[in-house]
């Protein structure tokens, strides 16, 4: 049995999700939205870019001259082994590899794709018209970023 919950003569204001409380008021410009998409994908769009990271990440972490691995060593080998450096294309930081897997390509692509669908939707909502405006800022990211990140890189 459900109880009846009271309502005074004006009636309840609305819940936390209820749609009266999230649609714009009168006078709301529509284009106050594509701005902060956009930055919302400048930012995330810089995931492109991360590749401009790898020289200074591996400078920071004291490397100055790599350290080859042996033939014998494979790629799930040169996971785990601490006694060579890896290829750029396995660097991590500190030599922990699952780590950056966990990191870079769980959490941050979850991330990325909460955050690269939530503004495209919004846009598509907005303008219905101009669809093609929703993913505008998402190659931005790394094309202006990774010039930014290459010119800030610790000196050699």
């Amino acid at each position: 049995m459900s109880a009846v919950l009271p309502h005074d003569e004006r009636g309840s204001a609305p819940g936390l999700l209820e749609k009266e409380r999230i649609i714009a008021g009168p006078g709301f410009s529509r284009w106050l939205v594509p701005p902060a998409a956009l930055a919302i994908h400048l930012c995330i769009g810089m995931a492109y870019g991360f590749s401009v990271f790898w020289l200074p990440l591996s400078k920071a972490l004291g490397i100055k001259e790599s350290i080859k691995c042996g033939p014998d060593v494979g790629f799930f080998q040169e996971l785990f082994v601490t006694t060579c450096d890896w290829k750029i294309a396995t660097l991590g930081h500190l030599h922990q590899f699952w780590m950056m897997i966990l990191g870079s390509g769980v959490i941050g692509r979850v991330g990325l794709g909460l955050g690269y669908i939530s503004p495209v939707s919004t846009l598509i909502k907005w303008f219905p018209d101009r669809r093609g405006m929703a993913i505008m800022g998402f190659g931005g990211g790394a094309m202006i970023g990774s010039p930014l990140a290459a010119r800030r890189s610790p000196p050699s």
